[in-house]
């Protein structure tokens, strides 16, 4: 893989606009180049952060943001996997469109702060249970 390629997709989704609005593409676009930065050599999160800051009202960004807190922490970690407990519980019962797709960001980046935590089961049980939101009929 090129080392320009995350760098170009950053300069190209940023091109497009990462400012907050009543798209909800926009906090989309923004939480994607945040986690480009994050996928940088080195990480950075200070950009990444700079980027998800103006949307932290809404609940991924708020994720995200828990997110960038925790890779970048090298202090107790404690107050931002609870934080991201909280979260979890808050989205519980999106029933669709934007909520729904909010849900599944935190869900995930929570499992994944769950793993790192070594709390597997915890990660486990927050993947599954957004996983099976809708009953599907035969």
């Amino acid at each position: 893989m090129s080392t320009e390629l995350t760098p170009a997709c950053i300069s190209e989704a940023t091109s497009q606009g990462t400012t907050p609005s009543d798209d909800p593409s926009s906090l989309h676009r923004a939480i994607y180049v945040a986690r480009s930065h994050l996928a940088l050599s080195p990480i950075q999160t200070t950009e990444a952060s700079s980027v998800i800051k103006p949307f932290l009202p809404a609940p991924a960004a708020k994720a995200t943001d828990a997110f960038i807190r925790y890779i970048s922490s090298s202090s107790s970690k404690e107050g931002i996997v609870d934080e991201l407990r909280d979260l979890v519980i808050e989205l519980e019962g999106a029933e669709e469109g934007n909520e729904q797709i909010e849900e599944g960001l935190v869900r995930s980046l929570a499992g994944t702060v769950f793993v790192l935590e070594g709390e597997n089961e915890e990660a486990v049980a927050t993947l599954t249970e957004g996983a099976a939101k809708s009953d599907i009929e035969w």
